[in-house]
């Protein structure tokens, strides 16, 4: 959780990796839930991100 902690009222693409850091650490302890959640506020944050490039970057974690 401190991912997020750090993360917190930084630009929604770091933002958007503390919750894939997060969704990545529940799906190795097979919280399901959890993994969810944290993908769908990631995927809630993809459109936020301003430069295209790492837009892109960040979607294209999210698909893996």
């Amino acid at each position: 959780m401190q991912a997020l902690e750090f993360a917190r009222g930084d630009t929604p693409f770091y933002l958007g990796y503390a919750h894939e850091a997060l969704a990545r650490a529940a799906k190795g302890l097979r919280r399901q839930q959890a993994m969810e959640e944290h993908l769908k506020e990631a995927r809630g944050l993809v459109s936020q991100v301003q430069d295209a490039e790492r837009r892109l970057m960040l979607r294209g974690d999210l698909e893996r």
